[in-house]
This record gives structure tokens, C-alpha cells and sequence, in this order.
């Protein structure tokens, strides 16, 4: 028997948003801002006989990250690393194989923020102030430290800089990904040869891509762009667009729709940065004006288990864990769609 105070639960606020933009509008691109870690992208292609080689490039070529096994966190608050990394360039990281409900987690932002997603063991211990997480879902059993590594009062030979570095060093190592973008006139592979001669275990990772093509598609109109994501989601993960007799429930493509006869389908995961991600919607905004396309889409979705989500605030996994947007462009127009949640605290009730 279900309990009635679990099934009376009412679902969290949250509100599916569309905007429609002129091309000329820049504003798509202050979305790709919103969204600090990329773990994978899509992007389709209908009406295309032949995949073009410089998206598939902006894909898999040049987005080369690294993965640092055991680092300690104190690593990173070294003056070296944060004068010739952190102030030159634009670095992140974020810690993998953790779980954000039930592992400490850490990630460190373009904007030279580090930000950590304790358990309350954890924080108990740890030494540095922080505050009870917004989202958990038992009240103060997860707490969030936020540490600015650019500010002027973090100096060597200070006691706020010995303090924090004494406490990071007790968190234990961590296993970290992350992307270095330096000046033109630095080899990105510095940062590796910097982690490694400190002694850690570096490894240059590739994003997983591939491609597949589907023919004789058929695709809904433009004109409701929420039937249209549905779509496409049910697209991108190769499910059944026809409808049968087999299931209970089945899902039909909307009417009115067009049939198209090749349809590609391109796919990444990895860890991207904003630049990559700005290039490759460029590229996508000229394909769709010079080919005869209908339309373009590009799919891009956040980790779900970084320490922060949509304009770097903590990472609503209790609410709502979508870190994601959709942009659909046309030879002279886009739509964005994203989803937003509420950032209301939700209470704890012990019945015990």
C-alpha cells in the first residue's frame, strides 16, 4: 500500500520556456554562459545527404580534456598554478565518479570559484564556513562551501590562505576532469605537464562521438516547438516514432508533419567549454542559411552530478536535476528551450 504522504506530494514549480529570435539577436549565446559543464551535445541534421566535416570536426577535434586521478584539492590554490592557469586563459574542473546525493562532490568555475557539495560529516570536520544546501532533501545533512581563489585576501603567507589550504588537504584526493583554454601563444598541454611533474596520474581523454543516419523520417512542423522537442527527444533516442499495436501506450509523430529522406544524427560526449559550444552553433547558424535545410537543432546537456548547475547555483538534484537547453534555427530565425525550476527550499518533516 502506498503511503499518503508520499503520493500527495505535489510535483516541483518549474516552467518550460521557448523563446523566438531573429538570427542577428545574439542572445542564444548568453544561454550557451548560463551553463557552466557540457557532458554531451547532439546535433540533427534533416534533408543532409552527407554529413559536413567541420561540424562532425568541432565535435570530436580540439576537445581534448584531461582527467587528474588523486589530486588533492590543496593543489589548486598553489599560487603557480593560479598565476599561469586560473588568471591566464579560462580553466574548469569538475570531480567525477561522485554521486551529488550522497558523496562529496567539488567543481571549479571559469570565474576561479570553488565550489563544494559536502556531506554533513564531512562539513563537520572541514573547517571553512559554509551554508545548509538548498535542495537536499533532509534539512542541514549537506552543506555548500563556495572559495574564491582569485580574491586578493587568498595570498600566500596569510593565515586565511594557510587555514584553507590546511582544510581542502584534509577532504582527501579526488578525481578531477578539466579543460584549460590558454592564450594563443601557450600550448594547452601545459596544464598536464604542470600535474604531471607535481607527480599526479594524467590522462588526455577524447570525447566519445559518433553518427548515424536515419531514412525516410517523418518530421512535425516548426509551429509548436514543444510537440517538436518531444520529438526530438524520441528521435535522438531511436524509439519507435509509429504508431503500434503492440503497446499500450505508443507515441505517433504530430500532424502536420514532412518526410524527410535522410536524416543525421550527430553525438558527443565528453567535457565541453563555452567556446567550443559558441563555434559550433556558428557553424550550425551558417550551414542552415547556405543548405537547403529546413532546420538545424543542437542539444546540450549538463553533468548530473556537478556541485552547480544553471548560472553556477547549486545543482537542484532534488527538484530537478535537468541541466540542459534546446536551440532550433532556421535560415533566419532560432527558438531556445529550456527548462527553469523553482528555487524554493522545500522542508524537511522528521515523523519519527
Amino acid at each position: 500500500m502506498l503511503s499518503p504522504e508520499i503520493w500527495n506530494f505535489k510535483v516541483p514549480h518549474s516552467s518550460f520556456k521557448i523563446e523566438k529570435q531573429q538570427i542577428s539577436n545574439d542572445s542564444c549565446f548568453q544561454t550557451i554562459q548560463r551553463l557552466p559543464y557540457n557532458h554531451l551535445i547532439s546535433v540533427v541534421l534533416p534533408n543532409t545527404l552527407r554529413t559536413p566535416e567541420i561540424i562532425c570536426d568541432s565535435l570530436k577535434t580540439d576537445c581534448e580534456y584531461y582527467r587528474i586521478s588523486n589530486i588533492s584539492l590543496d593543489e589548486l590554490t598553489n599560487t603557480k598554478f593560479i598565476d599561469n592557469f586560473l588568471k591566464k586563459g579560462s580553466f574548469s574542473a569538475l570531480s567525477i565518479d561522485t554521486r551529488i546525493d550522497v558523496d562529496d562532490c567539488v567543481c571549479l568555475t571559469v570565474d576561479g570559484l570553488m565550489v563544494l557539495s559536502l556531506r554533513k560529516e564531512t562539513y563537520e570536520t572541514f573547517g571553512l564556513e559554509g551554508v545548509a544546501s538548498n535542495f537536499y532533501c533532509k534539512s542541514k545533512e549537506r552543506y555548500i562551501v563556495s572559495i574564491n581563489l582569485l580574491s586578493k585576501t587568498l595570498k600566500l603567507g596569510t593565515k586565511k590562505y594557510e587555514r584553507t589550504n590546511r582544510c581542502l588537504s584534509r577532504l582527501g584526493n579526488f578525481c578531477l576532469i578539466m579543460s584549460w583554454e590558454p592564450p594563443d601563444d601557450i600550448c594547452p598541454s601545459s596544464i598536464a605537464k604542470y600535474f604531471f611533474d607535481l607527480g599526479n596520474d594524467v590522462k588526455l581523454c577524447v570525447p566519445d562521438f559518433n553518427v548515424r543516419t536515419s531514412y525516410s523520417v517523418k518530421v512535425p512542423d516548426l509551429e509548436n516547438l514543444s510537440e517538436f522537442t518531444e520529438w526530438l527527444g524520441m528521435f535522438s533516442l531511436e524509439t519507435t516514432l509509429e504508431n503500434t499495436d503492440d503497446y499500450l501506450t505508443t507515441y505517433e509523430t504530430p500532424i502536420p508533419c514532412q518526410e524527410y529522406g535522410q536524416v543525421k544524427f550527430l553525438q558527443s560526449r565528453g567535457f565541453f567549454t563555452h567556446s567550443q559550444i559558441k563555434k559550433l552553433l556558428e557553424e550550425l547558424m551558417t550551414f542552415a542559411k547556405t543548405e537547403d535545410v529546413p532546420w538545424v537543432s543542437l542539444y546540450v546537456q549538463g553533468f548530473s552530478d556537478a556541485a552547480v548547475g544553471w548560472n553556477a547555483q547549486e545543482h537542484q538534484y532534488y527538484t530537478n536535476g535537468d541541466n540542459s537547453y534546446l536551440i532550433v534555427i532556421t535560415s533566419d530565425t532560432y527558438w531556445v528551450a529550456y527548462q527553469s525550476c523553482s528555487r524554493k527550499r522545500y522542508k524537511y518533516v522528521n515523523n519519527k
